[in-house]
């Protein structure tokens, strides 16, 4: 097994020093923290953790990456709602390739379109008071 320097020094192991390791399995089988605007999207959105659950491990390390790596939140929601309607959007498209029905509009998208102009979320509250409104509306 190769350590690198720097993991070296900071055990403060010397070249060709015997070690012990132990093996186990990752208790996250993901490998990434799933941020916290994921977190409340899935919670909250059935159609958001639809396509979650058809997701493959590296398109939902994609998504928490690039979720973490904005600071700004509003920016994260509208970040991490594109993502979703484009991964719903392809499958939609592999339904229609496979002779599925085309499900007709994206709701993910349809919702985000007509809400991006309307609402400004100063937290995950905000978006989660919002989400908590359309699901009522449109039950």
């Amino acid at each position: 097994m190769m350590v690198s320097k720097a993991h070296m020094k900071a055990l403060v192991l010397m070249a060709g020093e015997k070690v012990a390791i132990e093996i186990f399995e990752d208790p996250n089988p993901l490998g990434v923290e799933i941020p916290e605007v994921l977190l409340a999207l899935l919670d909250h959105d059935p159609i958001v953790a639809e396509v979650w659950a058809r997701m493959t491990d590296g398109r939902k390390r994609t998504i928490c990456h690039s979720t973490k790596r904005l600071k700004n939140v509003d920016l994260q929601v509208e970040r991490a709602l594109e993502f979703f309607a484009a991964e719903q959007e392809k499958h939609s498209n592999n339904s229609i390739s496979n002779g599925d029905s085309p499900g007709g509009v994206n709701p993910v998208k349809s919702v985000f379109c007509h809400l991006k102009p309307l609402f400004k979320a100063t937290s995950i509250l905000d978006w989660l008071s919002l989400f908590a409104i359309i699901c009522n509306v449109s039950s």
